[in-house]
């Protein structure tokens, strides 16, 4: 049987919150810790009392780990209660196998056992022998082996034929030494495994996870994924809706452009007030911590017959900063006809938001000509998007040229196409977002190629495209700060990775964190955070894997004859452990600011080196530590 490693522990100064979970069978420790050297910029390491232990439900802490202590031998009912050789933990106690009995201490086969032969004590003597439980001159139907008659088809010592002893951990099933598995493992071939988290056998032997997944709850996972998830309470549950694609760090990464982050607005559907509030939940639920600095919510009010979108770009890559507008839209249509790049009729798969996209293979782009018709206003055309991104390290199917943008073309009369609009990428979650094109299309437009960002780790996929031209109607804006912001435990959920073929999901359960997701370093300390959100200044709440952030908004009162909406701003950064390229950092450390040109920066372009407010805010918030969990087995 494989050892367990050991789980990786999680610590708050003030108060002991550590976290464990249980990794595969066989995995060996390695690892350590990350430097957490912002703060020795600015102040000498500050003490921290441990707290009492914590572990996952059905765990109990014995010495440095978490037991089962209804199932380990090792500790059975008991911490450093262990069992007799032979015996096994079952609901606490320990006992022998079905067929043994417990003689004094040891396990015995009653049936073959000369000094406990049919029950304890009982012995055979003058040389007999003790066959099926009954003391005997000869072997019977059993098979004699040096003194021992043996049952070849059962027996540890005689497995198969006389001297053929099972190994440790062995049992003699039909004449051959077989590996006994105890809960939660199973037997895969020739070894125990946990089917919940072996990527060789995740949920069934043999069932394999992809190389560089992770086998979580039974099911293969992606290692890399991004942004903290939104659930939106809905009045009767907490429902996702999609994640906050917003300021990636992406150590050492080139691509990268952090002088152009900033807040972006993400679109919240048909989210509503329940009793005059908005309630949502951002969950860090992949491989990866993140850094909020501010959320405001944005209540946007548009005469009743009209929508609402607002631009959303994610063009940082461009060398700009992030789109915030507005725009309204009032019955947006869908195109005539609409084909790919090889004539293929895909009107179907374009002309609603369902879920069902435009058809893409990973060495293709997400490209389509559209026909909606002679425009009849194009200088307020404007095109309604549907799309989310798929990340995937396709070096070995996309080529160049790449592009990080989303682009409108036209016909240029000789047969090709000419530009005419750049906006960015969509990121992971689902997004409808509206793309402006006032002033870009001459008269008489009625056909357009659009083409979505595709590069060697990304490929944007199309939901829909509707276009609207009616005229502009006024759009009011509410900005409502959170009333209520906490930051506390919210565990692990199963989560799904978006592909070519559906869109990012989640659910919101509350699973044992994941190990090998944590990042180390020091982490805000748990509770009323609302202070450090109101503006965007670098005081980061920083989430870890498995942290959530719960606000609340006051609905401002309705206005009459309009339709309202409701979108989030949010300042986010995060930074990846995995990357579709590979493993990316084990910190959290160097904390980002406004401004810098990459990541990680020379530690002279730090701006907060000298700032004893800032120093203070390190000490004051960031008191919970996260120690460097021990590497996986790859």
């Amino acid at each position: 049987m494989r050892r367990r490693r050991q789980p990786a522990v999680r610590q708050e100064c003030g108060r002991g919150l550590p976290r464990a979970a249980r990794g595969r069978a066989g995995r060996t420790a390695r690892g350590g810790r990350s430097g957490l050297r912002l703060l020795g910029l600015l102040l000498a390491a500050a003490g921290c009392d441990r707290g009492g232990d914590e572990c996952p439900p059905g765990l109990t802490r014995c010495l440095s780990s978490c037991r089962d202590l209804t199932r380990d031998p090792a500790h059975c009912g008991a911490c450093e209660r262990a069992c007799r050789v032979g015996q096994t933990c079952t609901l606490g106690v320990c006992r022998c196998p079905e067929d043994r009995l417990d003689c004094g201490g040891a396990c015995v086969d009653p049936r073959t056992d000369e000094a406990h032969c049919g029950a304890c004590g009982v012995a055979c003597t003058g040389g007999r022998l003790c066959v099926e439980g009954v003391c005997s001159d000869d072997c019977g139907a059993l098979t004699s082996c040096g003194g021992d008659c043996a049952d070849l088809q059962t027996d540890e010592l005689h497995c198969g034929a006389c001297g053929n002893a099972c190994r440790a951990g062995e049992e003699c099933r039909s004449g051959v030494c077989t590996a006994v598995c105890v809960a939660p493992y199973t037997l895969c071939g020739d070894a125990c495994v946990d089917l919940q988290t072996d990527t060789s056998h995740c949920g069934a032997c043999d069932l394999a996870c992809n190389v560089g997944d992770y086998c979580w709850d039974g099911l293969c996972r992606s290692r890399w994924g991004s942004c903290p998830y939104v659930f939106l309470w809905d009045g009767q549950t907490w429902r996702f809706h999609t994640d906050l694609s917003g300021s990636p760090l992406g150590a050492g990464l080139p691509f990268f452009k952090p002088a152009f982050y900033g807040a972006n607005i993400y679109e919240l559907g048909d989210f509503a007030p329940h009793d005059g509030l908005y309630r949502m939940r951002l969950r860090e639920l992949v491989f990866e911590s993140s850094y909020v600095d501010e959320t405001t919510l944005l209540v946007v009010d548009v005469p009743a017959g009209h929508d609402v979108y607002n631009e959303w770009t994610l063009a940082s890559q461009l060398e700009r900063e992030p789109g915030r507008r507005f725009l309204s839209v009032r019955d947006p249509r869908p195109p005539r006809f609409a084909v790919d790049d090889a004539g293929r009729d895909v009107l179907a798969a374009v002309s609603r938001i369902d879920g069902v996209p435009l058809p893409v293979a990973r060495d293709g782009l997400s490209r389509v000509v559209l026909d909606f018709g002679p425009l009849r206003h194009p200088e307020r055309a404007r095109l309604v998007l549907a799309t989310w991104g798929c990340y995937a390290d396709l070096r070995d199917a996309q080529r160049p040229p790449y592009s990080a943008a989303t682009t409108v073309e036209t016909p240029d009369g000789r047969g090709g196409w000419f530009e005419r609009a750049v906006t960015g990428k969509s990121a992971s979650g689902p997004r409808t977002w509206i793309f402006d094109l006032a002033g870009t299309l001459p008269p008489g437009t009625s056909k357009l190629r659009l083409t979505l960002a595709h590069q060697p780790s990304v490929l944007d996929v199309l939901d829909a495209v509707l276009l609207d031209d009616s005229p502009p109607a006024e759009v009011r804006l509410t900005e409502v700060p959170a009333r209520r912001v906490e930051l506390r435990r919210g565990g692990a959920a199963h989560a799904r990775a978006a592909t070519l073929e559906r869109r990012l999901w989640a659910d919101d359960a509350r699973l044992p964190e994941i190990p090998d997701a944590l990042l180390a370093g020091r982490y805000t300390r748990y509770g009323d955070v609302r202070p450090l959100l109101e503006t965007a200044d670098d005081r980061f709440v920083l989430m870890a894997h498995g942290d959530e952030l719960s606000l609340e908004f006051e609905a401002p009162p309705e206005r009459p004859g309009t339709v309202r909406r409701a979108f989030l701003r949010a300042d986010v950064w995060y930074t990846l452990k995995y990357h579709p390229f590979g493993k990316l950092t084990d910190s959290i450390d160097p904390l980002p600011f406004h401004g810098m040109t990459t990541y990680p920066y020379p530690p002279e372009e730090w701006p907060y080196r000298r700032d004893l407010g800032y120093a203070r805010y390190l000490q004051e918030w960031n008191t919970r530590v996260v120690p460097a969990p021990l590497d996986p087995v790859r």
